[in-house]
């Protein structure tokens, strides 16, 4: 896990309901929090569309 939040894995499963882990087993959030750890932290966030209709 990564060092961000902590080694605790029980401290990052705390983060998440019960309705997630219904839909997502432990082991693909694990993937997924060293998947971020490899590429790194988020640099910036661009809006790339923005819409809004009317009815």
């Amino acid at each position: 896990m990564g060092t961000r939040y902590g080694n605790n894995q029980d401290d990052i499963y705390k983060l998440f309901g019960e309705k997630f882990f219904e839909v997502t087993d432990k082991e693909k959030l694990v993937k997924l929090i060293n998947v971020v750890n490899e590429i790194g932290p988020v640099e910036e966030y661009n809006l790339a569309k923005w819409e809004t209709i009317v009815v």
